[in-house]
């Protein structure tokens, strides 16, 4: 069995370190294939992640910053890396992994009966360089909906166990951290046409719609640096214009969730390929899920953004 992991770097110092983390906590590290898409600024930044003792698992992608166009882009790019691997595994680059985590992933897959299961959480916190925040299980749950009918979302800790649960099943991703079948690759491709905003939320419903079960591991996977200190850019903070290509990601958005028809005639075109499965519906989806997208409910109540207050604090 062979598992294939996608990391979409940008102008991330700390990816080697997640690289080098995913063999060193890996019980069959000769099975991994890590295809990375390396956007970096020439002459400034390597182009390339070098690790000479795994060179031959590393498959990647080298692009100047300014020629990104967003994560989801980036993702999508790394999957023509993909060569029939048994597994996915989506990464960021700045995470950390538990000792084994591979063999808790595979062994998961293999204790679910259902056909297409996709194993996903948001991971733990850590603090660089390696201190691990305490184990526990997330949930991933609505937070609200914006402006443009987009969900948005957050999450809460459980504690963990003294005797571990199954996993629970859910209906929201990470895109951080997702694992299932290789044929997700063919099944359901990542959607370059959505920048960033939405991306969670669209690939849960395409995932369902395609015939997928999320679930939600029952076990520490992973660890993320969520900190906003650090020295990683951005890419909305290089890219002037990264407003544009999310007012497009939105309109073709709202036209997959039937809240507002798009003339633009390439959406159609585009969705032929990136657009919702035939094997679940969208309203089985909001069903399960108990989320509404038009009225923008969940569990039966609004949840819309908040709005800034008119006045400033002291």
């Amino acid at each position: 069995m062979s598992i294939f992991i996608s990391i979409a770097s940008y102008r991330d110092k700390d990816c080697i370190n997640t690289v080098k983390s995913l063999f060193e906590n890996a019980v069959r590290p000769g099975e991994l294939r890590v295809g990375i898409c390396c956007q970096f600024i020439p002459g400034l930044e390597p182009g390339l992640i070098e690790m000479p003792e795994r060179q031959d698992q590393l498959r990647q992608i080298s692009i100047p910053a300014k020629e990104g166009r967003g994560p989801c882009w980036a993702r999508r790019l790394i999957q023509h890396l993909w060569q029939d691997e048994t597994y996915y595994f989506q990464v960021d680059s700045h995470m950390r992994f538990a000792a084994g985590w591979d063999e808790k992933l595979i062994s998961l897959m293999e204790k679910c009966t259902e056909p297409r299961p996709v194993f996903s959480t948001y991971p733990l916190a850590f603090t660089p360089p390696d201190e691990m925040g305490q184990d526990a299980l997330v949930e991933i749950m609505p937070r609200y909906f914006d402006d443009n009918g987009i969900l948005h979302q957050h999450s809460a800790l459980k504690p963990m166990p003294q005797t571990p649960l199954g996993p629970e099943r859910t209906y929201f991703v990470s895109a951080g951290m997702l694992f299932t079948r290789g044929e997700v690759v063919r099944e359901v491709p990542y959607d370059p046409f959505i920048y960033f905003i939405g991306e969670e939320m669209m690939y849960a419903l395409r995932l369902w719609t395609h015939g997928y079960t999320i679930y939600n591991p029952n076990q520490v996977i992973a660890y993320h640096d969520y900190s906003t200190r650090t020295s990683r850019p951005r890419h909305w903070e290089d890219e002037r214009d990264w407003h544009l290509m999310n007012q497009g990601a939105v309109k073709r958005i709202r036209h997959i969730l039937e809240l507002e028809t798009i003339a633009d005639k390439n959406i159609p075109e585009q969705l032929h390929q990136y657009g919702l499965g035939n094997i679940r519906t969208m309203a089985s989806y909001e069903k399960a899920a108990e989320i509404s997208f038009k009225k923008r409910e969940w569990r039966g109540k609004k949840i819309i953004q908040p709005q800034p207050s008119s006045t400033s604090g002291s």
